[in-house]
């Protein structure tokens, strides 16, 4: 919930389906799920990660989850996007974007 400061979620990993609808994009590279009680109490989450993906990429993947989810307890599901799931909890898709260089 908002203001939770010094709350902390575990984010146990799992492999996306190499099936999922969502893979078709070859830059998603992850889904970050939280899941919340009835009364809306945090009760953890969970990551999911492309199948193959490379260590070094998992590792930014879940650098970046971890960032989310204190968003998340900080500010709520607003800032970054997240979408109601039917279960009651929230998802938060991961997407590999290259920029350009700043020079």
């Amino acid at each position: 919930m908002p203001g939770d400061g010094g709350l902390h979620i575990e984010l146990p990993l799992f492999e996306l389906p190499a099936d999922s609808v969502a893979l078709v994009d070859d830059t998603m590279m992850g889904c970050l799920i939280i899941e919340r009680d009835t009364d809306g109490t945090v009760r953890g989450g969970r990551l999911g990660y492309r199948p193959g993906m490379l260590v070094g990429d998992l590792r930014t993947l879940g650098e970046w989850a971890t960032s989310r989810v204190d968003r998340f307890l900080q500010h709520g599901a607003e800032p970054d996007g997240w979408r109601r799931r039917s279960d009651g909890g929230w998802q938060l898709w991961a997407q590999f974007v290259e920029l350009p260089p700043l020079d």
